[in-house]
């Protein structure tokens, strides 16, 4: 599906979905803090769902950039615009 993105003054978003095998990666940065994510998605209608693969390793869930949030909705725009949470996500070029 592709990559889209969006970069605000203290903010950059990314989400790369992958159509062969419906693996996703998610970023977010702010400031000092870089937290991503992998996992599956699947898309019902124009919602696109998020599942975070599940973190294995104990040091990353304790460091400041591990996301508590595991699930998330996204909602299709058009072919070109993503919506996550309050952010429109771009597709890339």
């Amino acid at each position: 599906m592709g990559t889209y993105q969006k970069k605000g003054v203290d903010f950059f978003h990314s989400l790369k979905l992958n159509s062969t095998d419906s693996a996703f990666i998610l970023t977010k940065k702010y400031f000092e803090v870089n937290s991503s994510c992998t996992g599956k998605w699947r898309q019902k209608g124009d919602t696109i769902f998020l599942q975070c693969n599940e973190e294995k390793e104990i040091s990353a869930v304790l460091s400041g950039g591990y996301m508590n949030q595991r699930e998330y909705k996204v909602i299709i725009k058009n072919r070109d615009k993503l919506k996550l949470d309050n952010v429109v996500l771009k597709r890339k070029q």
